[in-house]
């Protein structure tokens, strides 16, 4: 019997549609949490681009994702909008790799399942699924550099308007570009390469510009520039990690590494470790603006992690997309480059590995899709953040005109998103719906402080006042301020997004 064989494109398409099927799933269950909301309500509070510019300051970070949201909020002032904005990023980016990839058909049902393809980047909406497209994007059209190089600066220029750490990852492919040029024959030099060199720096230094801290914010000055050994190792350690992104098994799995708990866990991650940055530097070693851009790329990604800030999984992430961009432009035809000479007398064993790369990256992927998998599953079944159902349980209790006081301030923004309204933060002394990440907010209070604003808020009013908490008061403290505990959400996957609510004693409760 004569088998059906699909088309590339059918194929492709056929991921693609599972992709959104699944993704679709898990998005509609998602929570958002308060990163997500932060930017959202950034964006929709915004009166001009110019405020919102301003505001992404003190926010440190480049401002297409910001802009992109501040046109969706014009339109609507649903956080779900973005929600599905983002999911169509993520799947733009499934597709371009299930149909253009150079890689095997099965490694890209992995990547389609993946941790970050499915769930990092894919169900979390943030700003760096829009970088993993143009990172992509570039390597699509990278085989076709002779005739496109103002292309190639556009998606350069794109991709370092997403993240910091896309910032980092486009200054290494300007890097790759310019070791390409020097090792192509001048007949094959590419058209327009200067044009398109410099769109990609001009995007790298209004990215720069835009993302540089404001005075006033708590980022400013915050580069430490003093080597401690100590810190370097718990650096270097989160690149396996990033390879093989297994979570705990438990509720709060996020941002945890089931690598901790490996047999002689520090000598097993150090071997991890070892082997990948040795195979990647032998298969890079095939092509020196793919060797270039891995080596550039991840030893900044390190010196950011070691001296700025040393991140999460969503941001270690990067050192993956490094090397599997790498791989790709390691496999794209040569088109005229010269080999490396500082490095022919790796050629037999960098061919070994670039013949063994496939089933290296096909383990690694299917530790992703595991992950991948487990992740969604548990926010299908779980809530991931208590904002949603603090909101809804105000709207279903009558709740949402009273004088609403939160604390901690940094997490409201995960309700706020849902009520359409200010909430007052005490720790800043404000109304507000986001984080402001100025020093004016205060690091810590105490009880004495939010009740006391609670009760000025009430009077001058004439409402009641509820408190919102993402920590339990004791009954001592209940009894001391007259409070009683009127609800709370139950546990989530973010655990310091769950909350708990207090009113006044002789306060009735409305009827809903």
């Amino acid at each position: 019997m004569r088998r059906l064989k699909l088309s590339e494109r059918a194929f492709a398409l056929l991921i693609l549609l599972a992709y959104v099927l699944v993704a679709g799933a898990v998005t509609a269950r998602h929570e958002i949490w308060r990163d997500e909301a932060q930017t959202f309500l950034m964006a929709r509070d915004s009166r001009t681009v110019s405020d919102l510019l301003l505001r992404i300051r003190y926010d440190v970070h480049p401002p297409l994702w910001h802009l992109l949201l501040f046109l969706l909020t014009r339109v609507t002032s649903s956080p779900a909008a973005m929600q599905i904005v983002h999911l169509a990023i993520a799947a733009a980016a499934v597709w371009i790799f299930a149909r253009y990839a150079p890689f095997s058909r099965l490694n890209k049902i992995f990547f389609a399942l993946g941790y970050y393809a499915l769930f990092e980047y894919g169900v979390i909406a943030r700003n760096y699924s829009l970088g993993i497209l143009f990172l992509f994007l570039f390597c699509l059209f990278y085989p076709q550099r002779h005739d496109r190089f103002l292309l190639l600066g556009a998606c350069i220029a794109l991709l370092s308007l997403t993240s910091i750490h896309a910032i980092i990852l486009s200054a290494a492919l300007i890097l790759a570009l310019a070791a390409d040029r020097l090792g192509i024959r001048k007949a094959a030099a590419p058209r327009l390469f200067w044009p398109g060199l410099g769109l990609g720096l001009a995007g790298i230094g209004t990215s720069i510009l835009s993302a540089f801290p404001h005075s006033e914010s708590i980022y400013a000055g915050n580069m430490s520039f003093v080597f401690d050994p100590k810190t370097l190792f718990p650096v270097l350690r989160t690149i396996p990690k990033a390879f093989f992104p297994l979570p705990e098994p438990h509720l709060s799995f996020w941002n945890t590494s089931l690598l901790n708990h490996l047999p002689a866990t520090a000598v097993t991650i150090h071997l991890l470790l070892a082997l990948i940055v040795v195979t990647a530097l032998v298969l890079f070693s095939r092509r020196l603006p793919a060797f270039v851009f891995y080596v550039s790329a991840t030893a900044a990604l390190i010196a950011f992690f070691f001296f700025h800030y040393f991140g999460y999984l969503r941001h270690h992430g990067f050192f993956f997309f490094v090397f599997l961009a790498a791989l790709w432009l390691v496999s794209s035809p040569s088109d005229g480059t010269a080999p490396f000479a500082g490095f022919r007398g790796l050629a037999a064993l960098s061919e070994s590995f670039h013949k063994a790369a496939p089933a290296v990256l096909t383990l690694v992927l299917a530790v992703q899709a595991l992950a991948g998998l487990y992740a969604a599953a548990m926010d299908i079944r779980h809530p991931f953040s208590g904002g949603l159902g603090t909101a809804k349980y105000l709207e279903r209790n009558g709740l949402q005109d009273h004088i609403l006081v939160g604390d901690i301030d940094y997490v409201m923004s995960s309700i706020s998103v849902h009520l359409k309204r200010p909430i007052y933060l005490p720790r800043g002394e404000r109304w507000g719906t986001y984080q402001l990440n100025t020093p004016s907010v205060r690091s810590n209070t105490d009880m004495n402080h939010i009740t006391r604003a609670a009760e000025r808020l009430s009077r001058e009013s004439g409402r009641n006042f509820l408190l919102i908490l993402n920590y339990p008061l004791n009954k001592f403290s209940l009894l001391t301020r007259s409070l009683r505990q009127v609800g709370k959400t139950g546990k989530a996957v973010v655990g310091d997004e769950t909350f708990y609510l207090y009113r006044k004693l002789g306060s009735p409760l409305p009827i809903p």
